[in-house]
Protein backbone atom coordinates (compact mmCIF):
# COMPACT_ATOMS: atom_id res chain seq x y z
CA UNK A 1 0.00 0.00 0.00
CA UNK A 2 1.14 3.41 -0.91
CA UNK A 3 1.00 7.01 1.06
CA UNK A 4 -0.43 9.21 -0.46
CA UNK A 5 0.00 13.03 0.76
CA UNK A 6 -2.53 16.02 1.40
CA UNK A 7 -2.50 19.64 2.40
CA UNK A 8 -4.67 21.84 3.79
CA UNK A 9 -5.25 25.24 4.31
CA UNK A 10 -6.43 26.43 7.27
CA UNK A 11 -6.21 30.39 9.04
CA UNK A 12 -3.78 31.72 11.76
CA UNK A 13 -6.35 31.26 14.19
CA UNK A 14 -7.25 27.77 13.57
CA UNK A 15 -3.57 27.06 13.65
CA UNK A 16 -3.36 28.64 16.99
CA UNK A 17 -6.70 26.71 18.02
CA UNK A 18 -5.30 23.20 17.03
CA UNK A 19 -1.46 23.90 18.70
CA UNK A 20 -3.62 24.57 21.98
CA UNK A 21 -5.47 22.02 21.40
CA UNK A 22 -4.14 19.03 19.66
CA UNK A 23 -6.63 16.74 20.01
CA UNK A 24 -8.81 18.88 17.16
CA UNK A 25 -6.40 18.04 14.40
CA UNK A 26 -7.26 14.35 13.56
CA UNK A 27 -11.03 14.68 13.96
CA UNK A 28 -10.77 17.85 11.28
CA UNK A 29 -8.65 15.99 8.81
CA UNK A 30 -11.43 13.09 8.48
CA UNK A 31 -13.60 15.66 8.43
CA UNK A 32 -11.93 17.25 5.35
CA UNK A 33 -11.51 14.05 4.32
CA UNK A 34 -15.09 12.88 4.21
CA UNK A 35 -16.46 16.24 2.83
CA UNK A 36 -18.09 17.20 5.69
CA UNK A 37 -19.85 20.48 5.86
CA UNK A 38 -17.71 23.31 3.89
CA UNK A 39 -14.51 22.14 3.39
CA UNK A 40 -11.69 24.63 3.56
CA UNK A 41 -9.10 24.54 0.27
CA UNK A 42 -6.76 21.48 -0.25
CA UNK A 43 -5.47 19.78 -2.42
CA UNK A 44 -4.58 15.78 -2.89
CA UNK A 45 -0.72 14.45 -4.07
CA UNK A 46 -1.69 11.17 -4.60
CA UNK A 47 1.23 9.20 -4.13
CA UNK A 48 3.41 11.88 -6.57
CA UNK A 49 4.16 13.55 -3.63
CA UNK A 50 7.24 11.71 -3.39
CA UNK A 51 8.62 12.78 -6.97
CA UNK A 52 7.52 16.25 -6.62
CA UNK A 53 9.59 16.59 -3.35
CA UNK A 54 12.73 14.86 -5.03
CA UNK A 55 12.10 17.02 -8.57
CA UNK A 56 12.19 20.26 -6.20
CA UNK A 57 15.18 19.50 -3.71
CA UNK A 58 16.74 16.36 -5.41
CA UNK A 59 16.56 14.43 -2.38
CA UNK A 60 14.19 11.51 -1.43
CA UNK A 61 13.54 12.74 2.22
CA UNK A 62 13.66 15.98 3.75
CA UNK A 63 15.12 19.15 1.69
CA UNK A 64 16.32 22.60 2.83
CA UNK A 65 14.77 25.86 2.33
CA UNK A 66 11.27 26.70 1.54
CA UNK A 67 11.27 24.18 -1.13
CA UNK A 68 12.30 21.21 1.09
CA UNK A 69 8.87 22.63 3.03
CA UNK A 70 6.69 22.36 0.39
CA UNK A 71 5.33 18.80 0.58
CA UNK A 72 5.83 17.52 4.25
CA UNK A 73 5.88 20.80 6.19
CA UNK A 74 7.34 22.01 9.02
CA UNK A 75 6.21 20.52 12.85
CA UNK A 76 4.49 17.91 13.73
CA UNK A 77 0.88 18.22 15.36
CA UNK A 78 -1.24 16.07 17.02
CA UNK A 79 -1.78 12.12 17.01
CA UNK A 80 -0.78 9.99 14.07
CA UNK A 81 -3.36 10.48 11.06
CA UNK A 82 -2.44 7.49 8.68
CA UNK A 83 1.22 7.93 8.46
CA UNK A 84 1.88 9.57 11.51
CA UNK A 85 0.95 12.90 12.71
CA UNK A 86 0.20 16.19 10.43
CA UNK A 87 3.09 18.84 10.02
CA UNK A 88 1.74 22.48 9.88
CA UNK A 89 3.63 25.65 8.08
CA UNK A 90 2.72 28.96 9.22
CA UNK A 91 1.37 31.87 7.12
CA UNK A 92 4.89 33.12 7.44
CA UNK A 93 6.50 30.07 5.94
CA UNK A 94 3.23 29.37 3.34
CA UNK A 95 4.07 32.75 2.14
CA UNK A 96 7.97 31.26 1.70
CA UNK A 97 7.19 28.24 -0.55
CA UNK A 98 4.46 30.12 -2.50
CA UNK A 99 7.58 32.50 -3.17
CA UNK A 100 9.94 29.83 -3.90
CA UNK A 101 7.43 27.03 -5.97
CA UNK A 102 7.25 30.74 -8.17
CA UNK A 103 10.46 30.09 -9.35
CA UNK A 104 9.59 26.72 -10.49
CA UNK A 105 6.93 27.18 -13.17
CA UNK A 106 5.01 24.14 -14.07
CA UNK A 107 7.18 23.94 -17.66
CA UNK A 108 10.71 24.21 -15.05
CA UNK A 109 9.54 21.25 -12.92
CA UNK A 110 8.55 19.49 -16.06
CA UNK A 111 11.97 20.45 -17.15
CA UNK A 112 13.57 19.05 -14.30
CA UNK A 113 11.52 15.96 -14.06
CA UNK A 114 14.27 12.92 -14.65
CA UNK A 115 12.40 9.86 -14.43
CA UNK A 116 15.73 7.75 -14.30
CA UNK A 117 16.83 10.24 -11.31
CA UNK A 118 13.53 8.69 -9.67
CA UNK A 119 14.40 5.17 -10.27
CA UNK A 120 17.91 5.43 -9.20
CA UNK A 121 16.95 7.03 -5.97
CA UNK A 122 14.02 4.38 -5.52
CA UNK A 123 11.13 7.21 -4.76
CA UNK A 124 7.62 5.55 -4.98
CA UNK A 125 5.77 4.58 -6.25
CA UNK A 126 8.49 2.62 -8.50
CA UNK A 127 8.89 2.09 -12.44
CA UNK A 128 9.50 5.57 -13.50
CA UNK A 129 11.89 4.94 -16.57
CA UNK A 130 9.34 2.16 -18.09
CA UNK A 131 6.83 5.08 -18.85
CA UNK A 132 8.56 8.13 -18.51
CA UNK A 133 6.22 10.61 -20.75
CA UNK A 134 3.01 9.01 -19.07
CA UNK A 135 5.10 9.64 -15.32
CA UNK A 136 6.37 13.03 -16.05
CA UNK A 137 2.29 13.89 -16.77
CA UNK A 138 1.40 12.57 -13.92
CA UNK A 139 3.73 14.30 -11.42
CA UNK A 140 3.36 17.52 -13.58
CA UNK A 141 -0.62 17.36 -12.72
CA UNK A 142 -0.31 17.13 -9.21
CA UNK A 143 2.47 19.53 -9.29
CA UNK A 144 0.57 22.63 -11.30
CA UNK A 145 -2.40 21.75 -8.55
CA UNK A 146 0.47 22.03 -5.46
CA UNK A 147 1.71 25.40 -6.99
CA UNK A 148 -1.42 27.00 -7.56
CA UNK A 149 -2.85 25.53 -3.60
CA UNK A 150 0.74 27.76 -2.54
CA UNK A 151 -0.32 30.55 -4.82
CA UNK A 152 -3.81 30.77 -3.05
CA UNK A 153 -3.21 29.77 0.35
CA UNK A 154 -0.16 32.33 0.49
CA UNK A 155 -2.88 35.60 -0.87
CA UNK A 156 -5.15 34.78 1.64
CA UNK A 157 -2.79 34.51 4.46
CA UNK A 158 -3.21 30.60 5.66
CA UNK A 159 -1.39 28.19 7.28
CA UNK A 160 -0.98 24.67 5.81
CA UNK A 161 -1.36 21.46 7.22
CA UNK A 162 0.39 18.40 5.36
CA UNK A 163 -0.64 14.80 6.18
CA UNK A 164 -0.78 11.36 4.89
CA UNK A 165 -2.49 8.53 4.78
Amino acid sequence: MSVVGNLVAISPEQLASFQKDTGQVAPFLRACMEGDGDAPPSVYLDKSWQAIRFVLTGRASGGEGPLGLAIEGGEELGDDVGSGPARFLTASEVRSVAEALSAVSPEAFAVRFDSRALQAARISPGGWAERDEENREYVLEYYRKLFTFYRRASERGDAVLAFFT
